[in-house]
């Protein structure tokens, strides 16, 4: 049988290990594996070194580099009637990757609902075929476990953890923020001589010295959005670009360009070099009209306007594509009742499946590996490997059923 090994990883390998019998359904027995997780972000990563090997990652314009970008999704969002919500901290559906906001009434102050949701924060490669999703994990917090003691000690409403709009939208950014850093040490353990990508680029959430310094500790360069006016560092480049002409000015697509940069110095990086660049960007169209952009930046040599410029398009069109697989295809949501283990498999196989079929649907699977002998495989024979891969008591009578479904059996070269 033909094999995607790669290392340590394969597809037939991805699902071994499991011992017990399914429950109320093959998919979930099978996502609720214990190792699944871990065994997809490892495939994942075989994928992207050997696209990486067959040349595969490329953007036109962009000097050659491998470009990533970084953003939080939303995957469940559900409002719960008091009683309600309790019940369900009791049985435990609710746990330490929900974030609770509570909503009163702005009159009586009493509660009239809480709100649940989780948040997925995501680093995808750019290519020209569309995002590389990478690296992932759920937006971790406490109250799940703050909101479970003070229901056992008797729910005074005095003592209720404090979960209000603003607090909650701190912490959200905050805990997007905690998780970028552990996927960037998670991506450092797995690449071991370098990351996959050489620039990270993120919305007005990432303009931050610990990022940029995380973004060096890691060798990679930071580009985010800047839209705090009040902060000196914007003030002060504000200031100096409106006394002097634009540092280059294009037309591309309709559309003309005007871009400034500055070097200053920001002191809260906890870094010797201080040194960071401030890029604006101006762009008018009859269409959109006219927008004005100022970034925050690693202090490199190829960060200038219009690589900012190339940068910031890739990203609007990755997160475009985020947002429909989100808000459109409903591709990221999942129900509490679904395990944190079993949602996390299902993510990682939807983005598995997302990166096969833009980047292999019409050609080897095999390209770019770093085995001297090429079989080709296709996608048929890659689903074909994922039935196999299920421990299922009778796995000759699901074929059989898919099979009829499908046409005639798939053979193996």
């Amino acid at each position: 049988m033909i094999s995607l090994t790669s290392g340590l990883n394969s597809l037939s390998q991805i699902s071994q290990g499991a011992e017990a019998k399914f429950s109320r359904s093959v998919l979930e027995g099978f996502l609720n594996q214990e190792g699944l997780p871990r065994n997809l972000r490892r495939y994942i990563s075989s994928l992207v070194k050997r696209m990486r090997r067959g040349k595969m990652i490329n953007l036109k314009h962009v000097k050659g580099r491998v470009i990533a970008s970084v953003d939080g999704v939303e995957t469940y969002r559900k409002k719960y009637l008091p009683e309600e919500f309790f019940e369900k901290v009791l049985q435990g559906l609710i746990d330490s990757h929900s974030q609770i906001a509570v909503h009163r009434n702005s009159e009586t102050n009493e509660v009239e609902y809480f709100e649940v949701y989780r948040r997925l924060v995501v680093i995808s490669i750019i290519t020209d075929r569309g995002p590389i999703p990478m690296a992932w994990a759920f937006q971790e917090s406490d109250a799940k476990t703050q909101f479970l003691d003070w229901i056992n000690a008797g729910k005074d409403s005095s003592k209720m953890p404090n979960a209000t709009k603003s607090s909650i939208e701190k912490l959200k950014q905050e805990g997007e923020l905690t998780v970028l850093k552990k996927l960037l040490s998670d991506l450092e353990l797995e690449y071991k001589r370098r990351m996959p990508f050489e620039v990270l680029i993120g919305d007005g959430l990432y303009d931050k010295a610990t990022i940029l310094e995380a973004a060096d500790k890691y060798k990679i360069a930071l580009i985010a959005v800047h839209k705090d006016e009040k902060r000196t560092l914007r003030q002060e480049a504000s200031d100096d670009f409106s006394t002097r002409q634009p540092d280059g000015s294009w037309a591309e697509n309709a559309t003309q360009y005007e871009g400034w940069l500055g070097i200053y110095e920001d002191d809260n990086l906890n870094l010797k070099n201080k040194k960071i660049k401030i890029v604006r960007v101006t762009r008018n169209s009859k269409k959109v009209g006219f927008i004005d952009n100022y970034f925050y930046c690693s202090n490199h040599n190829f960060i200038t306007p219009r690589f900012v410029e190339w940068c910031r398009h890739y990203r609007w069109k990755e997160e475009n594509g985020f947002n429909a697989w989100s808000n459109q295809w409903n591709l990221l949501k999942h129900e509490f009742h679904h395990t944190h283990a079993a949602a996390d498999s299902m993510i990682g196989l939807i983005f598995t499946g997302i990166i096969l079929v833009e980047n292999y649907r019409k050609g080897n699977l095999n390209r770019g590996k770093s085995s001297t002998k090429q079989t080709r495989m296709t996608l048929a024979l890659f689903f074909r490997e994922i039935i196999k891969s299920i421990p299922f008591n009778d796995r000759a009578g699901f074929l059989n059923v898919l099979s009829n479904f499908l046409g005639p059996p798939l053979t193996s070269e």
